[in-house]
């Protein structure tokens, strides 16, 4: 299934993982992958219409391009929250996406951004 360039994604089989499959996604490299924060949608997006294709109840993503690619956390998070908020109308097997992270600034970003992506109603 390689190579993917970034914003692309591909689904296997999760193999000896608890889980039923495994989402790869390539994310952009901050200040070399360009437009960096629609490929890293793209990375999102495209992960979710696999995991709908294939039918799964859930998905967890770590943050993308944030560790060795240098994506910028918040930055970061904010793509992922609107991606998912995009494409949520569109889900139906689809019930759950998680957020699976690092460290307590991680989470904090993210928990940041949902807020404001997804006001509490």
């Amino acid at each position: 299934l390689a190579p993917i360039r970034p914003g692309e994604a591909v689904i296997t089989e999760a193999f000896d993982l608890p889980n039923r499959r495994v989402i790869h996604c390539l994310g952009p490299v901050y200040g070399s992958d360009e437009p960096a924060a629609e490929l890293l949608a793209n990375c999102y997006r495209e992960a979710l219409r696999l995991a709908e294709d294939a039918q799964l109840a859930s998905v967890a993503f770590p943050a993308i391009s944030t560790g060795v690619f240098g994506y910028p956390l918040a930055e970061a998070a904010e793509v992922a929250m609107r991606a998912v908020r995009a494409c949520a109308p569109e889900l139906r097997s689809v019930r759950r996406v998680r957020f699976v992270l690092w460290d307590p600034e991680a989470v904090r970003m993210h928990e940041e951004a949902l807020r404001r992506i997804f006001p509490p109603e």
